[in-house]
């Protein structure tokens, strides 16, 4: 179907991207629909190329009013040794091979890659990998506080991979409910 916006560039990614807070960004309210392109080196989320503003090293993204992220196949964001993660805030989400990846160039503060924070979320095929963390424990995909968001959410073919918690306990799904035919190795 039809996307509201095509992201095949780190501009184009960068333009979708608003900052509310310090190290806090969000999906810009307009944007129902996203498709990801596939970009070489992933989109970054550090560094000076990314969206990044006000002196933040680092941010998470939350998906404000966005109902559908898909990304094409080996196509991420790039949180490289920062702790940042995606958000999902947005009721009857639907999230599709997305990809978050870091570095593991060193050691961050990196302490979840997925947060749910919605009803109705579908996480298919989403992916986090290469993230190297320490110092606090890591969660890749972390539910909610609110049961009622891990009750009605699902992870269907989710995989979590190439994770080094650097002497710290990992979690794949940390309070996550309805997990089929995922991976973590």
């Amino acid at each position: 179907g039809a996307y509201d916006y095509v992201v095949s560039s780190q501009s184009d990614f960068n333009v979708i991207i608003d900052r509310t807070a310090a190290n806090q960004y969000r999906i810009k309210d307009n944007i129902k629909s996203i498709y990801v392109k596939y970009l070489a080196g992933g989109y970054q989320m550090t560094g000076a190329t990314s969206p990044l503003q006000g002196g933040d090293a680092y941010g998470y993204i939350e998906t404000n009013d966005c109902t559908r992220i898909v990304f094409e196949p080996e196509a991420f964001i790039d949180m490289a040794q920062s702790q940042g993660y995606l958000r999902v805030d947005t009721d009857d989400c639907y999230l599709d091979s997305v990809s978050i990846a870091g570095d593991k160039g060193g050691v961050s503060t990196a302490n979840r890659s997925f947060d749910l924070n919605a009803n109705r979320v579908l996480f298919s095929n989403c992916k986090t990998y290469a993230r190297l963390v320490g110092g606090i424990a890591f969660h890749a995909f972390t539910g909610s506080t609110t049961a009622a968001h891990n009750d009605s959410s699902f992870y269907d073919h989710c995989h979590v991979y190439d994770i080094d918690g650097n002497g710290v306990g990992v979690t794949a799904f940390h309070d996550g409910k309805n997990i089929t035919n995922s991976f973590i190795y």
